[in-house]
């Protein structure tokens, strides 16, 4: 076969090799493609199962813009069905808005088809349902492009976004909390990076440290801390690993001073990698200085000497410090838990029960001075103060105690009243022995449980004179003891010992055979130790070497002991003792002297004024007889006058007298100046007149009225005006004023005489001063008229001055007076007694032993009119009495065979009170008048008696015995 013929042969074979070929490849073309389908089917599948399976939701549209598809999510998101969606215009489908400003946001997928990126929305975009349901989404949308890379739709991805905004918030929420926490947190805390430096503080640490923000961050920390190696341990251990809890450091504050604090920090790491500390800084500077101040304020209780004790508010013991044990003698142990009542005797009880009752009222009980018990059962002076405790909620839950022994200062404090009360007794001395026991009785007892006086008699023999104790059953114990074993100048101890040495004796402790060895027998040491005695101090009293006495104290049942300041007590006392018995005796004297003095004035005073009881008594006869030839009238002015003027020296002597020694009274009524005046001028207008001064007084036309004696003051104003006469050539002039200034009332007495000179002036009110002792002065008396006056007046409140301008220019004498607010004279006011001249009818018994006096008396009341008798003993008096039955009865005290007090008691025992009795005697003093009070006597007259006295005495309506003026 040619090749043609092969070629032709062949070209049908290789076509239907084609064909087939073809036919093969078009059957594979269309496997490939049903092969290519079914891929792309099952693509689409899982493109809409992985759609339909994720969270996001999903839109695709075609290069218009028009929606293609949605997947599951987007159709719940957007509300539209793939089905109501397809081919409608995204912007209608997914209508998205601004969450803030409610204004359309751009649509990313008009963007993505224009520009070809993928573009995603805004924040704060809100997704606006088809039923109008808003979800806040953010989306991205992104260009689909076919193998070319042409873009023919728009696949847009978004999501809701609710959850995630809501953790967003709650994350940010919670940092803002957390940041604000951070600052506004009342302990400091700050972070520190790795290299030690601060990168975040609050506003309580810098308050803390005084540092400002920009002062504080980026420093180095170790700048703030007070100690180095204290912040280097700390960094070390937070590099380590270590949390710190409650680490104590010190931190330097902007000016200067020392916080302490408590610091808390821990590490943030981040994959093993130191980020920063965070520190957690607390100051317990307050704390600490509180420890210290507890850790001082127990060393100070625990060192202290004074008894430092708490208790709860039923009693039971808290708390015992050292103090406390050396007190009370108990150990701590021995008293914790303990009733208070430990140390409380048992009459003291109810007085801790009000105490406790005070502290549950949360009251504070300060220097409450009182008496607790030791161990060993010793009374101890304390003073407590004692605080209530509160707990948290400030309710009382107990009670601290502060208690010092006061022993030594109330011991001193005793001793020194003891010796201020003993020095008082003996100041007031009368007679030793009764002295003696009323020291003895104060020593008990602020100096001694016992005390005991032995004195030493002139014939040797010793005479216990007292001994005291505050129980009375045991100082009749001691009084048999004595009696039975008496002290003895042999004794080897004790009182007997001390008199015969003179040399003292102290016992701190009296141990039993010291005790023995001064019992002498086995009866009287058993009867001593019954005593209970544990100290004495035996001191003597003697006087210039000689021995008069002992002075023994002891202490027994109080426990306490003698020591060397004790015994100078009792050493000062018995020396104080001496001296008051000297004293007494010296005063004795003195009084015996003074009582001799008395009785003599009172003698003169008796024996003067007897023979002047005649004499005045004759020259009334001899006025009232009528008047005389010119010869005996001046006769009878002159001896009345001399009589008045010896009458008035008598009077003067014993008041000064009486002043002087207290026993004259002041009995003070409402008078007015003017009566008193009058009073005084009516004394001394003899001798005025027989010197024939001009006498000017001038007073107020309104009464003056002022409570005063009005006898004693006029008497005052009679001697100044006396004075001035006196002291008055004759002729002179003398005047009299008297004046209210203010709260006083002001009397001048002035005259034209012969003056007082200027060294006189401070004297002339002392006793037996004259101004001039010549012979021409003969009538100035005995210089006691001026003391008088001053002391009358000073015992009326009131003063008296004395002025003069120089010999022979006259005196002038200023008395002042405290007035009376009260002008007026009530009816109860007694005014002075006048004058009386009316005659009497009465019946009289005179009974005098002078002869001359009872006669003279007589002869002028019988010329007055009355009926009278007399008689010149007390028995004839008595007699006479019971016959004659007289209304009035002028009785002499000093009688011969009966005196006038016994008549004055016989009279009234058997006549009663229908006599008035009168005493008319010389003797004048204040016992004198006390004595014939009590003898039954209505008044006491002194001789010689005075006419007006007398007139007074008649007219007394029925001789009452109101008239009594003593």
């Amino acid at each position: 076969m040619t090749s043609s013929d092969d070629e032709e042969s062949r070209v049908p074979s290789v076509a239907v090799q084609n064909a087939e070929s073809i036919l093969l490849a078009g059957r594979r073309a269309e496997e490939d493609l049903v092969r290519a389908k079914e891929i792309l089917q099952r693509q689409s599948e899982l493109l809409q199962l992985t759609l339909s399976s994720i969270g996001d939701a999903v839109v695709t549209t075609d290069v218009e813009g028009k929606v293609q598809t949605l997947n599951r999510v987007a159709e719940l998101l957007t509300g539209w069905s793939q089905q109501d969606a397809q081919g409608r215009p995204l912007a209608e489908v997914f209508r998205i808005v601004n969450e803030d400003s409610r204004q359309p946001v751009d649509n990313p997928a008009e963007r993505v088809l224009r520009e070809g990126c993928v573009a995603g929305l805004a924040n704060h975009t809100i997704l606006i349902a088809r039923d109008g349901t808003e979800t806040p989404i953010d989306d991205s949308a992104a260009p689909i492009r076919d193998a070319q890379g042409r873009v023919y739709g728009v696949v847009l991805i978004f999501r809701d976004i609710l959850e995630r905004k809501r953790s967003d918030e709650a994350l940010r929420r919670s940092e803002r909390e957390l940041s604000e926490f951070f600052e506004n947190a009342t302990v400091g805390l700050h972070w520190v990076g790795p290299d030690g430096t601060i990168l975040r503080v609050n506003r309580a640490e810098l308050d803390l440290l005084g540092y400002s923000r920009e002062e504080y961050l980026g420093r180095h920390i170790s700048e703030f801390h007070a100690d180095k190696d204290v912040i280097d341990e700390m960094l070390r251990r937070l590099l380590a690993g270590e949390d710190l809890r409650n680490h104590p450091a010190r931190m330097r504050c902007k000016d200067g001073s020392i916080k302490h604090v408590l610091i808390n920090s821990n590490v943030l790491w981040e994959d093993g990698v130191f980020v920063h500390s965070r520190c957690i800084t607390r100051d317990v500077t307050e704390r600490m200085q509180v420890a210290e101040s507890q850790a001082r304020l127990a060393a100070i209780v625990e060192s202290s000497d004074d008894a430092i004790i708490s208790k709860t508010l039923e009693g039971r013991i808290l708390s015992w410090n050292a103090g406390a044990q050396r007190l009370f003698d108990y150990t701590p142990q021995e008293a914790i838990g303990q009733s208070i009542f430990l140390i409380i005797p048992a009459d003291r009880r109810d007085e801790e029960r009000l105490i406790l009752e005070r502290l549950r009222r949360g009251e504070r009980i300060e220097h409450y001075e009182t008496v607790r018990v030791s161990k060993q059962g010793r009374p101890i002076d304390i003073s407590l103060t004692i605080s209530p405790i509160r707990d948290g909620a400030g309710r009382v839950v107990g009670a601290s105690k502060i208690a010092r022994d006061i022993t030594t200062r109330m011991r001193a404090e005793k001793t020194a009243r003891f010796l201020a009360q003993a020095s008082a007794a003996l100041a007031e001395l009368t007679d030793y022995e009764s002295t003696l026991q009323k020291v003895a009785s104060l020593a008990v007892p602020l100096f001694a449980d016992w005390c005991a006086v032995d004195m030493l008699e002139s014939d040797g023999s010793l005479h216990r004179l007292t001994v005291t104790h505050g129980n009375l059953e045991k100082v009749r114990f001691v009084e048999d003891l004595d009696r039975r074993y008496p002290t003895r100048l042999s004794d080897a101890g004790g009182a007997g010992k001390v008199m015969r040495t003179g040399e003292p004796e102290w016992a701190a402790v009296i141990p039993d055979d010291r005790l023995e060895e001064l019992a002498r027998n086995d009866e009287r040491f058993r009867l001593l130790r019954e005593l209970a005695l544990k100290s004495y101090v035996c001191v003597p009293l003697k006087s210039r070497g000689k021995v008069l006495g002992a002075l023994t104290f002891a202490m027994a049942e109080s426990g306490r002991s003698y020591e060397a300041d004790d015994l100078q007590t009792a050493q000062d006392v018995a020396h104080r003792i001496v001296i008051a018995i000297e004293n007494a005796r010296l005063l004795g004297a003195l009084r015996e002297s003074d009582r001799r003095k008395d009785e003599f004035l009172a003698m003169l005073a008796h024996e003067l004024r007897n023979p002047l009881a005649p004499i005045r008594n004759a020259v009334q006869i001899f006025r009232v007889k009528g008047p005389p030839a010119p010869e005996l009238a001046w006769a009878t002015d002159v001896i009345g006058r001399q009589v008045d003027q010896m009458t008035r020296l008598v009077d003067d002597l014993l008041d000064v007298s009486r002043i002087n020694t207290g026993k004259i009274e002041i009995r003070k009524q409402r008078v007015t100046l003017a009566s008193i005046i009058e009073t005084a001028v009516e004394a001394v207008r003899p001798l005025i007149d027989s010197r024939g001064h001009e006498l000017l007084v001038d007073l107020p036309t309104e009464p003056v009225v002022l409570d005063v004696d009005p006898t004693r003051l006029s008497q005052v104003f009679a001697n100044l005006l006396n004075n001035s006469a006196k002291y008055t050539e004759p002729g002179g002039r003398i005047s009299l004023t008297g004046r209210r200034r203010g709260d006083e009332i002001v009397v001048q007495v002035k005259d034209n005489g012969i003056g007082i000179p200027r060294e006189m002036l401070p004297r002339i009110f002392g006793m037996f001063t004259q101004v001039d002792r010549s012979l021409d002065r003969a009538q100035g008396g005995l210089g006691i008229g001026l003391t008088l006056v001053q002391r009358l007046v000073q015992l009326h409140g009131g003063q008296v001055e004395a002025g003069s301008e120089g010999p022979g220019r006259g005196s002038e004498f200023v008395v002042r007076l405290p007035a009376t607010r009260e002008q007026t004279i009530k009816p109860g006011d007694a005014p002075l007694a006048k004058n009386v001249s009316a005659t009497s009818k009465r019946r009289i018994l005179i009974v005098d032993d002078n002869h001359d006096s009872a006669k003279s008396l007589a002869m002028l009341l019988r010329l007055m009119g009355n009926e009278v008798h007399t008689a010149y003993d007390g028995l004839e008096a008595v007699s006479t009495a019971l016959s004659t039955q007289p209304d009035l009865m002028l009785l002499d005290i000093g009688l011969p065979k009966l005196d006038g007090y016994e008549v004055a008691r016989r009279i009234r025992a058997d006549l009663g009170n229908s006599i008035v009795l009168v005493a008319l005697t010389g003797w004048g003093q204040e016992e004198d008048r006390r004595r014939s009070k009590e003898a039954g006597f209505d008044q006491h007259l002194t001789k010689p008696v005075e006419m007006n006295a007398l007139q007074s005495l008649l007219t007394a309506p029925q001789f009452q015995h109101s008239t009594w003026t003593p």
